[in-house]
């Protein structure tokens, strides 16, 4: 496969870190960005373009970003969203805003490109959170995750409506990885407020955060060097068609497979009252 030029988000720590060094295992070429450049040091020594770049910037912000991107290598050929945002307790508006709205912006500012060259890759980083996993506290990040796939997922029926089939879509839903995102650092705030009337909500939470941090079962290196395979059609992706959401880790095969036999028990359950309100015809 010739080499692609990919353009990454949050590639300080974690997930967008690892994405940029598999790529560039790959000789392929990485625009990594972030919105402290200064934490991309290390990965620009390793080869990787570098550029800040703050998602949630108002969108003519964002377009003027990505035509500087694109003016490095002449195109890019696949976006890799994966800056995030996560805390407890947080307001809806600043969970959709980043795990949202930004990926949004960054496909419109790049879809006339996409179109003129006559191809492009969408790559989401989504969540367990998204469909199958409900964790209290979490709420409007799992929202904004929710929101992210529907979206997405009505976004790729909306170009084969048009007849455009040369842009592609993957969405991955990681179950729990070794991140920044249960740092206990990043829930301070979250923890330190006053929870009114729910006591054992943060309770749960405070005991949780610190046991989760570093003990989570998923390698992100070898997910990302996963993702990259796929989006290639190499590896284990090689001659296999993918889904277009594809849930990644052990814990989130388990979660999905019961999430999915408890819904057909109760269909199986409840079939007479769920197929009962149709009109007579």
């Amino acid at each position: 496969m010739p080499q692609l030029v990919w353009f990454v988000t949050g590639c300080s720590t974690g997930f967008g870190a690892e994405f940029a060094k598999a790529i560039l295992a790959k000789g392929d070429y990485v625009i990594a960005t972030a919105r402290n450049v200064q934490n991309l040091d290390g990965l620009k020594a390793m080869g990787a373009t570098t550029m800040q770049l703050d998602v949630n910037e108002p969108f003519p912000n964002i377009r003027e970003k990505v035509q500087q991107a694109l003016g490095i290598y002449g195109r890019i050929d696949v976006l890799l969203s994966n800056a995030g945002y996560a805390e407890l307790t947080n307001t809806l508006s600043e969970h959709l805003q980043t795990n949202t709205i930004a990926t949004l912006n960054l496909i419109a500012a790049l879809m006339p490109h996409w179109r003129e060259q006559k191809s492009g890759y969408i790559v989401a980083n989504s969540s367990i959170n998204a469909w199958w996993e409900i964790v209290p506290a979490a709420g409007s990040y799992s929202a904004s995750k929710s929101a992210l796939d529907q979206l997405l997922k009505t976004f790729v029926a909306e170009l084969k409506t048009e007849g455009i089939d040369y842009i592609k879509t993957l969405i991955i839903n990681p179950g729990y990885f070794v991140s920044e995102v249960a740092k206990p650092q990043k829930h301070e705030r979250a923890l330190g407020a006053d929870w009114g009337e729910y006591p054992a909500l943060k309770k749960m939470c405070t005991d949780l955060v610190p046991t989760l941090h570093g003990n989570q079962p998923g390698d992100t290196a070898k997910a990302a060097r996963l993702v990259i395979d796929l989006v290639k059609g190499e590896g284990v992706g090689q001659g296999r068609e993918l889904p277009l959401a594809l849930p990644i880790g052990n814990d989130a095969f388990v979660k999905i497979k019961e999430q999915t036999e408890a819904t057909l028990r109760m269909l199986d359950e409840w079939e007479d009252v769920i197929r009962s309100t149709d009109r007579q015809m």
